[in-house]
């Protein structure tokens, strides 16, 4: 059986295929194979895959016409077939350090569903780290209810999570991203076993932040990280960069909490006297109820007495005598 299955998903990207393909085989990790899966590739990517496949024996290509998303059903027919304990997924616009699958490896030893740190770079060259940590509810939660923060690249799977699945890789909803929609698939079990590791080990390059870029461009950002991956674990200024990054967040955090902890302490004190004005109230109806239940017992006895006097029952003699001559003239 083989480490790790690399599953490659590919349309338009041809020269950034090739960057990406070869950070996989740069793998420390050798025994894998790397499936390149063509959605209706143009015709420089299909040349580009071709060209991989013949510079080394562990990629393989399989073309196919375009799907309605990104080949989502492409990718489970292969996965059917994979011979690996693992399933690793790589962009072709994105790159993997050396140490990725080794990495990835290790934490799905314990685990079914893994993923590394996520390090995005932004249009300036700045990188912007995500927080995720998929052992807390919390954020399985998020991507639950749709905010996806674990790329195509950072994620993989054991095979034998995949294949207890209802579905696998299918069609996804319009306006849903397609990794998001697979990774709820494994996050809606419960007991499912999933873990995050804080070691950054990809480069990502969000393709929704370079609309309009020409693919030229974008090779040539790509290049410039590409030739950097081999030491980019030990960059003192990569690295720099990732902590200046969480730094930042996490003060950013803080003061949020901060802010929500005042807002919660003001929220607390006007409830608080909302609950003593409340009270008072209360207090008040109950002195008029009692107020009013004695001037209700006063006039119950008032009554009783009345109904007990002289004059009362003089009043009722009268009623009855006049009812009863009332009576009599009219039968005369």
């Amino acid at each position: 059986m083989l480490d790790a299955t690399v599953l490659i998903p590919t349309h338009d990207h041809g020269p950034l295929l090739e960057l990406s393909v070869r950070s996989a085989l740069a793998q420390t990790v050798d025994r894998i194979e790397v499936l390149i899966v063509g959605d209706g590739a143009t015709p420089e990517t299909r040349a580009v895959a071709h060209r991989l496949t013949e510079v080394d024996p562990r990629v393989r290509y399989f073309d196919h016409p375009k799907s309605p998303r990104t080949g989502e059903a492409y990718r489970h027919e292969l996965l059917m077939k994979a011979r690996s304990r693992i399933v690793c997924y790589l962009s072709d616009d994105d790159l993997w350090l050396p140490n990725h699958l080794a990495v990835m490896s290790r934490l799905l030893e314990q685990a079914e569903f893994a993923h590394t740190q996520v390090v995005a770079v932004d249009p300036g060259g700045t990188v912007q780290p995500t927080a995720a940590d998929l052992s807390r509810p919390f954020y399985r939660h998020k991507l639950l209810n749709g905010e996806n923060r674990v790329p195509l690249t950072c994620a993989g799977h054991t095979l034998i999570a995949y294949r207890r699945l209802s579905h696998g890789w299918r069609s996804t909803p319009p306006g849903t991203p397609t990794d998001l929609y697979m990774w709820q698939q494994f996050l809606q079990n419960p007991d499912l076993l999933a873990v995050s590791s804080p070691e950054p080990t990809a480069v990502v390059f969000p393709s929704p932040q370079r609309r309009g870029w020409a693919l030229a461009d974008r090779l040539a950002e790509m290049s410039g990280w590409a030739a950097r991956l081999p030491d980019l674990s030990t960059d003192p200024t990569y690295l720099k960069a990732i902590l200046t990054a969480l730094y930042l967040f996490a003060t950013s955090l803080e003061r949020g909490w901060h802010w929500s902890e005042g807002q919660v302490t003001a929220e607390a004190q006007r409830l608080r006297a909302e609950c003593d004005r409340l009270a008072g109230e209360l207090a008040d109806a109950r002195a008029e109820a009692r107020l009013a239940a004695r001037s209700a017992a006063d006039l119950a006895a008032d009554l009783a007495a009345a109904h007990r006097s002289r004059t009362w029952k003089t009043v009722n003699w009268l009623r009855a005598r006049l009812g009863r001559t009332a009576a009599t003239v009219r039968s005369a």
